[in-house]
């Protein structure tokens, strides 16, 4: 590369030093079509291939977009190609000058349109990735505090319940968090909860869970979080009480399919909300006597998750 540009700069220097001569310049442009194609050809082959290997939008959507501005720096190049030869041949197949007219379509199209569109595409596909990303970090970070806060009755109720549970003592994620924890916060609520709805497991009722199905029957992820979040306040209900389960329920199907900490987050959510929402008493009463033995077979007090206002 250091050769080749010294190459272009000698050449370009004799070139005026000739008062313009054409072999002179035909060497240098021989030179540079020479560099600058294989430029050219390189970087849309890198692009292409790490297309397919990031994970990012904004990324990929910007190698494809330099890709395509590579792909009209070509054309130019092929045009200045058939400039070159028209300079060593001198036949009459371009006309001579540089103005630019509806007469010459063709012309027009490669030598000025196509270097036009490669500059602009080139620095949009190269520039995308930067810009995209503050934005997509700072939406990210405000999704993150808002399940986190949309998490916290859920939470609560299970650390008073099983306090062990929390990894360490919980900071608000407003105020004293800085925005750089966010993802981490998040992720140790989230495993918290997890935590808890597993310590919870011999006081999971399949009668619960099979009584709340026949209610929610949609088939939908959202009655599947109303379920789960029917058995996580029954099975509350017993561990303050101390009634275990005859017959645990299983984890509902949603948990196998989660894969990473997205999936998990919102599939928590969905459960925090139903767990939070006010349940009408008709569609409590369907649910079996299990759960009413569950809230009405003992004097014991009420514990404290239970009479706290959302």
């Amino acid at each position: 590369m250091i050769a080749a540009l010294a190459g272009v700069v000698s050449l370009l220097a004799y070139e005026q030093a000739t008062r313009h001569s054409a072999h002179a310049y035909a060497f240098y442009m021989l030179v540079y079509i020479s560099v600058i194609g294989a430029t050219d050809v390189n970087f849309v082959v890198q692009a292409l291939r790490q297309v397919g290997r990031t994970r990012r939008t904004a990324v990929r959507i910007g190698l494809r977009t330099a890709a395509v501005g590579t792909g009209f720096a070509l054309i130019h190049l092929g045009y200045i190609t058939f400039r070159l030869l028209d300079l060593g041949l001198d036949p009459a197949l371009i006309s001579h000058g540089d103005r630019c007219t509806s007469l010459s379509a063709v012309r027009c199209a490669a030598g000025v349109t196509s270097p036009a569109l490669a500059v602009v595409l080139i620095c949009l596909g190269l520039t995308l990735p930067a810009v995209v990303y503050p934005i997509r970090h700072m939406r990210q970070r405000r999704w993150e505090k808002a399940s986190f806060e949309a998490l916290t009755p859920l939470w609560r109720d299970l650390a008073e319940a099983v306090p062990h549970i929390v990894l360490s003592p919980a900071r608000p994620i407003a105020g004293s968090t800085p925005d750089s924890d966010t993802s981490y916060h998040l992720q140790r609520r989230v495993i918290e909860i997890s935590d808890g709805i597993l310590a919870l497991r011999p006081y999971r009722s399949r009668s619960t869970q099979e009584a709340a199905s026949r209610t929610f029957t949609s088939g939908t992820d959202r009655a599947a979080a109303t379920i789960e979040a029917a058995v996580v306040k029954a099975a509350l209900v017993d561990l303050a009480l101390g009634h275990l389960a005859h017959d645990v329920a299983p984890p509902p199907l949603k948990t196998a399919a989660r894969k990473d900490l997205r999936a998990d987050t919102d599939w928590l959510l969905q459960v925090a909300h139903a767990y939070t929402s006010p349940v009408d008493l008709h569609e409590w009463a369907q649910l079996g006597e299990g759960v009413k033995r569950k809230t009405t077979r003992s004097t014991a007090p009420i514990p404290p998750w239970r009479g706290r206002s959302r």
